[in-house]
């Protein structure tokens, strides 16, 4: 799975697939990612060869970097620093946008005793200050509204557009960028015979930030614009964040801004340390979980529209295949005992599969079934004996969780950051319309798991345009004591949830930028569906040995299970075996057993659904 790690929390939506028995998968994006090295990586010494820069009567003229010119105006005028677009909101509430700018309605000037460009328009001005160093060229943005009405919503700059001598593979001919407030600002682009580090100074600023690709002229000529921006490029990726910065009538806004330069293939945290120190040190790790032992994945509804039958919607237990017990039936009394002795006797074989891989605990996937189409992945603890009325059976889906609580064990749900709704087609599911409602919708699923089963490991399955570290935090406050693990996760993450990765797609320990900036952060890595190597296994140890969680397929012993039981032989001096747990109640409040068949049970929640509605 790519990660996506950048300043775009928030604005993800999950691309619905076919999830098999395995794990949940999400399409890559096209977006820029966390810099992943090995865990035992030493980030290589950063050298300074000679830097120098050229200024002529409009502004910066070139830039060369041992020997190498990145930059010259006078060869490729169009490199030179622009303001792209603005946009202001008039004092009715419209806005108007300005794209391209026009050389017709502003004004340029150079102050070459502070070495300062800047464009003055009707409405007031943007000032580049330039400040040159050995290893960096900082650029001081300035605007300054100067108009009595309209308040300037925000303004994309170019200051200069680089050419290199060779693709930068972290590029790889796509826009990457930083945000300002998730990840330290600071994207880099190796060229080979050097680094160069565009660096957002103002950290906690929110801001685009990083580079633009620019058509064929970065295929044919490796060009990327450095850009800074306060309000969105109308052709950024839809899967960027709507950011604006207003300056009122009469106020200022600054942004600063370097390209730092190594003389190698420098990462993004050696060369710009201090920010990432300041972005730790504003955010500062809050996640508390000691318990490192390894994690069940289990799927007793779903495995696909083969397991779905008329008397087996939901696809429980494969419809007989992870049992060998032939189809299940709950749509008759003799048919919901065999299904309750059946499901019980799952979690009984789980139970000691996790006691035998000394695990901590278990994730359930999908307790609510898979019987619908439109709303295939509920993820609302809430709803589990609503859309499988068959989980009502004398208290089974209570009977279910507290077989794993009673054993010692930790017990968890999948959690969706959509709403389910209804109509007469059944259940749908939409997205929460602002960052107050999605919190609200996440509290009260995990709140009811915990308060219900005891649950305190949380799989956050896809994510929602308002989804951010904001929201995990006030999650975690409102709900202590459990742990987080979203699917889609940013940098600013791991300082409070453990997100979650997929070894099979190359992703097998926390990413070394994480690790720079949070030591203590740690990742869920799912080892299912992984081919196993030797080269696995290194990597998996020395994961484990540095904090990570391993989760496997907890219903059967699979190789992947061999997998995660040696990774741990090698760091058992390292991960805590024995934590007590806080079981849930022996009691839970017991959910009504009359025994109906499972049509008049749909039918009669459904109906009364839709009235309330």
């Amino acid at each position: 799975m790519n990660r996506l790690h950048n300043q775009f929390a928030g604005v993800l939506l999950e691309q619905l697939e076919e999830r098999q028995l395995m794990s949940a998968t999400v399409s890559g994006l096209g977006l820029p990612t966390l810099t992943r090295v090995s865990a035992t990586t030493v980030a290589p010494k950063v050298a300074v060869t000679p830097l120098s820069f050229a200024f002529n009567t409009k502004g910066l003229a070139t830039i060369t970097y041992s020997g190498t010119k990145l930059f010259d105006v006078n060869t490729n005028p169009w490199d030179g620093f622009r303001v792209m677009d603005y946009t202001l909101i008039k004092p009715d509430g419209t806005s108007v946008r300005t794209g391209y700018v026009a050389s017709n309605t502003y004004t340029s000037t150079w102050n070459a005793s502070t070495q300062t460009v800047t464009w003055t328009f009707a409405w007031g001005s943007v000032s580049c200050k330039y400040t040159t160093a050995a290893d960096r060229l900082t650029m001081k943005l300035t605007i300054t509204n100067t108009s009595t009405t309209d308040t300037v919503a925000g303004v994309d700059v170019f200051p200069v557009a680089l050419r290199f001598p060779n693709k930068p593979a972290s590029l790889n001919g796509n826009p990457n960028m930083r945000f300002g407030t998730e990840a330290p600002p600071v994207v880099t682009a190796d060229f080979g015979s050097g680094t160069v580090a565009v660096v957002g100074e103002d950290v906690g600023k929110q801001a685009y930030i990083g580079f633009m690709s620019s058509g064929s002229l970065t295929n044919t000529a490796n060009r990327y614009e450095v850009s800074i921006g306060s309000e969105p490029l109308t052709y950024q990726p839809n899967s960027w964040p709507v950011l604006y910065r207003n300056v009122k009538p009469g106020a200022t806004d600054t942004y600063t801004t370097s390209l730092r330069f190594a003389a190698t293939k420098a990462l993004p945290w050696t060369m710009a340390s201090d920010v990432y120190q300041k972005f730790a040190a504003n955010t500062p790790m809050q996640l508390t979980w000691t318990d490192k032992r390894p994690i069940a994945e289990l799927y007793p509804s779903g495995s696909g529209v083969n397991s779905r039958t008329a008397t087996n919607p939901n696809g429980w237990l494969g419809n007989g295949s992870l049992d060998g017990l032939g189809p299940v039936d709950v749509t008759t009394p003799a048919g919901l005992a065999n299904f309750r002795e059946r499901l019980l006797a799952y979690a009984d074989n789980a139970v000691k599969l996790l006691k035998d891989m000394n695990g901590q605990g278990m994730i359930t996937w999908d307790i609510e079934g898979e019987e619908y189409d439109r709303a295939k992945y509920i993820g609302d603890p809430r709803l589990a004996t609503t859309l499988a009325p068959e989980l009502s059976y004398m208290n089974v889906v209570n009977d279910y969780f507290k077989k794993f609580t009673d054993a010692g064990l930790r017990v968890g749900v999948t959690i969706r950051a959509q709403m389910v709704m209804f109509d007469a087609n059944g259940p749908y599911q939409v997205n929460a319309t602002s960052t107050a409602e999605l919190t609200q919708v996440l509290i009260d699923k995990i709140a009811y798991a915990k308060q219900q089963w005891g649950a305190t490991l949380f799989y956050l399955d896809s994510t929602s345009p308002f989804m951010d570290s904001s929201v995990l935090k006030a999650v975690m406050q409102a709900v202590p004591g459990v742990l987080l693990i979203p699917e889609n996760q940013n940098l600013k993450d791991y300082s409070i949830s453990a997100p979650y990765d997929e070894s099979r797609f190359g992703d097998n320990a926390t990413p070394a930028e994480v690790k720079a900036t949070y030591s203590n952060s740690f990742s869920i890595i799912n080892v299912g569906g992984s081919t196993v190597s030797s080269a696995l296994q290194t990597q998996l140890n020395a994961a484990v040995k540095q904090g990570d969680i391993l989760m496997y397929p907890g219903w059967y012993t699979s190789s992947a299970s061999a997998v995660v039981k040696q990774a741990y032989a090698a760091a058992a001096p390292v991960v805590k075996t024995n934590t007590v747990l806080q079981r849930a109640p022996s009691s839970s409040p017991a959910i009504t057993s009359t025994v109906f068949s499972r049509q008049q049970l749909s039918i009669s929640v459904l109906s009364a659904l839709l009235r309330a509605a």
